[in-house]
């Protein structure tokens, strides 16, 4: 799984919590009962809504939420926004 940081360096995010080169702190999760694309996308909005800063990759077929910050994310918050979507994160990747 990748994705794009806002200055255009891409980041790889397996395994820990990484820091991209742009200064990025990506977190990967599983999340459980994320079946199709709705429930990727209830994720993808409820933790987006917590801060404009956080940007939220979700992996339906995997079940990974990876969410990346320039600080560290709250890992609290985060939970309880997936939970609000109706799924829950069920350990760190």
């Amino acid at each position: 799984m990748s994705w794009f940081t806002s200055d255009g360096s891409r980041a790889v995010a397996r395994g820990t919590t990484t820091t991209g080169t742009a200064g990025t702190t990506a977190t990967v999760h599983r999340a459980s009962g994320m079946t199709c694309g709705h429930g990727g996308t209830a994720v993808t909005r409820s933790v987006g809504a917590l801060d404009e800063d956080v940007s939220t990759d979700v992996d339906v077929a995997e079940g990974l939420v990876t969410t990346s910050a320039g600080g560290q994310p709250d890992g609290t918050a985060i939970a309880a926004a997936v939970d609000d979507a109706d799924h829950e994160l069920t350990r760190r990747v």
